[in-house]
């Protein structure tokens, strides 16, 4: 390209680099490389520099003041994309997708689909990208500068100043000494003391687009923190030493570790979190704090056979309570599925009766089975499954299967033990885990597995263990 040009420039030797990476060894291969990957996806700007090529860098200045020939120009703007101002630049030496990233400043990038602000920085040979969460330029200023962690003024590194000490004398090149890089700029000072807890919550929930259970058990969250912490504490003054205190109030205060964790960890940290988002505290002190370990809890269900049991002695008691226990036996769910049961869910040709998981929302469908067939073929024929009407008159079961209890001289069993019963007795009776979660409304077998692998009976094991000893 160089032979093409009328009135060679008098620095070749500086573009003939560009072929022959030898001259400096292999360091200066690697940036040489690299050149010409950036000089591609960017051209004459540099993503994090676009200050321009001329007066970027001392370098760049006396090759320009000295010639203007277009050849050597272009030839300066391939060689300066990368490999000058890698040297002179703390830039990384990549380039984005311009087309996805919108540039707001020097290390500040939005990426337009979200809007979300970026922060770019070089670390040595990579460039590092991290998602600052959130769409505030100042916030993410604060954020993006707390990254960074800049090197000291008149900082270079032995082999970054031999490979330019020795370009300068190789072509004789009258050029300054190397300036220092520039020390960040100050974050604005401090608002922390300004803001209370009580101010910080009130701003997280104007934020708030949950599901009113959601909202409901945050706000009992915050009435159980308000036990052991004034809602008027400076946020400034909770420190991490400060959360273990709290976190430890609240066990000694009555609550179980479960509830202690869903206190500190679902409510307090992302109300905090919100806090560095806004701009009032620098980092969220509870980012590393350690949940409490939590105790096993063993709940009581009754067997297959107790459970039909318990339902007969419901019935003779309360007719329309036994409808609701033994349709809940049967199909193995909740309480408010049960409530929210319409004619128009059950489908007698495919064989399935749809739900909806109310904690969740998710959809899912459970097969009607041989048991649960007759039950369904009685509420048809009295006239109870009509199209968007409710199947059952909703009245709490629970009394009454507390009444049972006692009178069948039973451990005192809750509507939701019958949940269980269903799912233990099909795994007992060998269906495939995947199956049962599928059939109450979960994405995979771990909770299952997780949550009833415990609750397996004696029997059940004693027959396992019998099929292995079995001899041929």
């Amino acid at each position: 390209m160089l032979n093409n040009c009328a009135n060679p420039p008098v620095y070749t030797g500086l573009y003939e680099l560009l072929a022959v990476s030898t001259v400096f060894g292999k360091f200066f291969s690697q940036l040489v490389g690299t050149a010409i990957t950036c000089a591609v996806s960017s051209g004459v700007e540099h993503f994090l520099d676009t200050e321009g090529v001329r007066g970027s860098n001392p370098l760049s200045r006396t090759i320009l003041q000295t010639s203007q020939n277009p050849c050597e120009i272009s030839h300066l703007q391939l060689f300066h994309s990368s490999v000058i101002d890698g040297l002179f630049d703390s830039g990384p030496n990549s380039c984005p997708n311009t087309s996805r990233y919108e540039r707001v400043e020097k290390g500040l990038y939005r990426y337009r689909k979200t809007g979300q602000l970026w922060s770019v920085r070089r670390d040595g040979k990579r460039v590092r990208w991290r998602n600052l969460r959130t769409k505030d330029i100042e916030v993410g200023r604060i954020k993006a500068n707390r990254i960074s962690t800049p090197k000291p003024a008149n900082y270079w590194s032995q082999q970054t100043k031999k490979v330019i000490g020795a370009y300068i004398k190789e072509y004789q090149l009258d050029v300054p000494e190397l300036p220092a890089i520039p020390a960040p700029a100050t974050p604005p000072a401090s608002t922390t003391e300004a803001h209370t807890l009580a101010e910080c919550f009130k701003s997280w929930k104007r934020t708030w687009s949950v599901a009113q259970g959601t909202r409901d058990t945050r706000e009992a969250h915050w009435r159980m923190l308000g036990r052991v912490l004034a809602p008027s504490t400076a946020l400034a003054s909770l420190t991490i030493t400060r959360l273990r205190e709290i976190q430890a109030a609240l066990k000694a205060d009555g609550l179980n570790p479960t509830s202690v964790n869903d206190v500190m960890f679902k409510t307090l940290r992302r109300c905090l979190e919100h806090a560095v988002e806004t701009g009032w505290l620098p980092g969220n002190p509870a980012a590393k704090l350690k949940p409490l370990k939590r105790t096993q809890t063993i709940r009581q269900q009754p067997s297959w056979e107790e459970a039909w049991k318990l339902i007969e002695e419901v019935c003779r008691v309360s007719p329309e309570s036994g409808e609701i226990l033994n349709f809940m036996l049967a199909f193995g769910i909740g309480q408010k599925e049960v409530k929210n049961l319409r004619g128009e869910h059950i489908d007698f040709e495919r064989g399935v009766v749809s739900f909806v998981r109310q904690k969740t929302g998710k959809a899912f469908q459970v097969p009607i089975f041989d048991h649960g067939k007759v039950i369904l073929q009685a509420l048809r024929a009295s006239g109870r499954i009509q199209t968007g009407k409710p199947v059952f008159v909703w009245r709490d079961p629970e009394r009454a299967l507390h009444g049972a209890c006692e009178r069948l001289q039973m451990p005192v069993y809750t509507p939701r033990a019958l949940r269980r019963t269903f799912i233990i007795r099909a795994l007992e009776q060998g269906a495939d885990p995947r199956v049962v979660a599928k059939w109450q409304g979960h994405r995979d077998a771990k909770l299952i597995l997780d949550t009833y692998g415990a609750y397996v009976s004696k029997e059940h094991e004693q027959a396992q263990i019998a099929k292995l000893t079995e001899r041929k």
